[in-house]
């Protein structure tokens, strides 16, 4: 196997494993509906939007995890670009190769794992917003924006972790040297 074949098979790994885990998401969606029609929520719009967000942020993962399998190569292509990756096989690969594999596939993770959270967070925000601004919806209203800022931060850190593998790659040797 050369080197882009071990990347694009990890890369596969970390979206099956991704599949998995996402499968613990579906008993969120018919639990929301289940809570829709037991809150007494008399608007149709609401009850819809409601569970379209819910169903949404549980569908998410299913669809990272599918994209990532069926883009293993590109992204592969685009962790390892030397030309001998391409045409020799890999007797051994470089522990800086392994190094950008696996920052960028936990990159890939927290992307994955916090686009659900964050959906959950804006689709409660505007049910927060509406208690008013008194003392008791001001506090719920700081409650939802806190939730909303770390699955955001957790994303903007996947983000940064999967383009910028290669560049905390080479940090890494800077700080080791």
């Amino acid at each position: 196997m050369t080197k882009r074949e071990i990347a694009s098979l990890v890369i596969k790994l970390m979206g099956v494993f991704i599949l998995l885990k996402s499968i613990a998401y579906l008993p969120t969606v018919f639990g929301a509906f289940y809570t829709i029609n037991q809150a007494g929520i008399t608007e149709a719009l609401s009850k819809f939007l409601y569970g379209a967000m819910i169903s949404i942020s549980a569908i998410i993962p299913f669809v990272w995890s599918v994209l990532i399998i069926q883009f293993s190569d590109k992204a592969a292509a685009w962790l390892i670009k030397d030309n001998d990756a391409i045409e020799k096989p890999a007797t051994s690969i470089h522990r800086d190769d392994v190094m950008t594999i696996a920052i960028s596939c936990l990159g890939l993770y927290f992307i994955v794992a916090a686009t659900p959270m964050l959906i959950r967070g804006l689709s409660t925000y505007p049910m927060y917003t509406r208690a008013g601004m008194n003392f008791v919806g001001l506090a719920r209203f700081w409650n939802i924006t806190k939730q909303l800022i770390a699955p955001t931060v957790q994303i903007g850190l996947g983000i940064w972790l999967f383009a910028g593998s290669r560049g905390i790659v080479k940090l890494w040797k800077k700080i080791r040297s």
